[in-house]
């Protein structure tokens, strides 16, 4: 399966960074919705190692309920020796979700013992959003 190009990788790395060993980080930049990056699993298992199963969203209130704009699921292996290694940091997009356009894409599916495979139908498309939303999201400070 293809990752995450370069480009985007170097802002994924950084709000990797900023989460460390947590597993929730809340980004805010005005007058923007705030960023929320939550790690789901820790141990994820993978053909490259170990590694974690992430959600990025971009949230906001509405009538007195939490709307998750946009989602994305990730798995994550961070095999980097230094913070800027981000060719040894592997980024598979999962999922994209979108309340607000009623979209709901699944990339990679996941089995209840662990096992994955690509959904083709959506996985160019997906990473595709996930490169550019990353880029977006620097772009405005968040990182």
């Amino acid at each position: 399966m293809k990752t995450l190009p370069l480009q985007p990788t170097i802002p994924f790395s950084k709000m990797l960074d900023r989460l460390g060993s947590g597993i929730f980080i809340r980004l805010k930049k005005a007058p923007f919705h705030p960023v929320k990056i939550r790690v789901l699993d820790n141990h994820f298992q993978t053909t490259e190692g170990e590694g974690k199963l992430c959600v990025i969203s971009h949230t906001y209130d509405e009538y007195e309920g939490l709307i998750s704009s946009m989602e994305l699921t990730f798995i994550v292996t961070d095999n980097r020796k230094t913070a800027t290694d981000y060719e040894n940091l592997l980024i598979w997009p999962v999922r994209y979700e979108h309340d607000n356009l009623d979209l709901d894409l699944i990339s990679i599916e996941i089995f209840d013992d662990g096992t994955y495979i690509p959904v083709e139908k959506y996985y160019d498309s997906n990473l595709e959003i996930a490169a550019g939303w990353l880029l977006e999201f620097e772009k405005k400070g968040f990182i």
